[in-house]
């Protein structure tokens, strides 16, 4: 998962409503390691998340945020017409796990991408975490 570093580099992140370099890169991709790998991926929950949620926290406006399913390629035409306007994406959390799929194995220490499932639970996790820090 080498290139969850890419959080660290400020090039790479775009419209991210946070600067990655007010946080530690390295605790946070190990968080999100350790939220990921030897999981059983049907026992993946929101709490598995919570070290990673607390780590990348932010608060978010809630008058610009938009949470979505299903209709990514329609949201995010509306923000680049209105840049005011941010998703989860637009997060670092978000940012990190936009496009990923993985699962855990409990029974190894792989990485598991490539596999759809418990890659929910982060989006779950992100949204609740997005919704409570809203101002």
């Amino acid at each position: 998962m080498e290139f969850l570093f890419a959080v660290c580099d400020p090039k790479m992140t775009g419209r991210l409503q946070m600067t990655p370099a007010a946080k530690d890169c390295q605790k946070i991709v190990e968080a999100f390691m350790d939220a990921v790998l030897s999981k059983d991926p049907c026992r993946s929950t929101e709490e598995d998340y919570e070290p990673l949620m607390k780590l990348t926290d932010q608060t978010v406006p809630c008058d610009k945020t938009l949470f979505w399913s299903g209709t990514g390629e329609l949201v995010h035409q509306y923000i680049k017409s209105q840049p005011e306007m941010f998703t989860l994406e637009n997060t670092l959390l978000g940012y990190m796990a936009d496009g990923l799929k993985w699962c855990g194995d409990a029974g190894s220490s792989g990485e598991g991408l490539g596999c759809s499932g418990p890659s929910r639970g982060t989006w779950g996790a992100g949204a609740l975490s997005s919704a409570k820090k809203q101002k």
